[in-house]
């Protein structure tokens, strides 16, 4: 019998209006590990941009962990158009 190898989740990214420093970028990060511990979250600092590459939770899962560490999710940009 064979078996497809699971679907790749799509990476999400979120603009993080209020994250201005490395304390907060910190606190966002730490967050979402909460959320989902195998998942790859990358931060740039300078465009308060969040990549996250899930391996189980949802988008708004994400979105939720960041407005529980008290900061504020303004846009979800579909990976296509990221850097656009």
């Amino acid at each position: 019998m064979l078996t497809a190898p699971a679907p790749e989740r799509p990476q999400i990214f979120f603009h993080v209006r209020d994250m201005t420093s490395l304390q907060s970028a910190d606190a966002v990060k730490g967050a979402l590990m909460r959320l989902d511990d195998r998942a790859t979250v990358r931060i740039d600092l300078s465009m308060r941009r969040v990549e996250i590459d899930p391996t189980s939770a949802e988008p708004s899962a994400f979105r939720e962990a960041i407005a529980t560490a008290g900061y504020t999710s303004v846009r979800q940009w579909p990976s296509d158009s990221a850097y656009l």
